[in-house]
């Protein structure tokens, strides 16, 4: 085989490789962590982890939905319009751009 062959056939070959390891990890991952919560307690401890995680974001939300609630507000509807702004940049230059040609 010529020295181009190779280069090319190696090339074509890396996207593969890549895949194959991505699953290959994967799958070991996923098998390392059924070992882990197999594990006396393990799984009832993730469940209460997350759980108490949850019932603490509800909690923050709660207290903070009246004092920064409108701090949020204003900043989506900052961002809306700002993005607004550029679409419609966008569109007029693309206009612009099939009037010209």
């Amino acid at each position: 085989m010529s020295r181009a062959s190779e280069v090319v056939k190696n090339y074509l070959r890396v996207p593969f490789i890549i895949i194959v390891w991505m699953m290959e990890t994967y799958s070991k991952n996923r098998q390392r962590l059924r070992t882990f919560m197999a594990q006396p307690g393990t799984k009832t401890a993730f469940k209460w982890a997350i759980t108490v995680t949850a019932l603490a974001w509800i909690v923050i939300a709660f207290m903070a939905r009246d004092e920064h609630g409108q701090r949020l507000n204003d900043a989506l509807i900052g961002v809306w319009g700002d993005t607004q702004t550029l679409i419609e940049e966008r569109e007029a230059k693309q206009k612009s751009t099939v009037q010209t040609q």
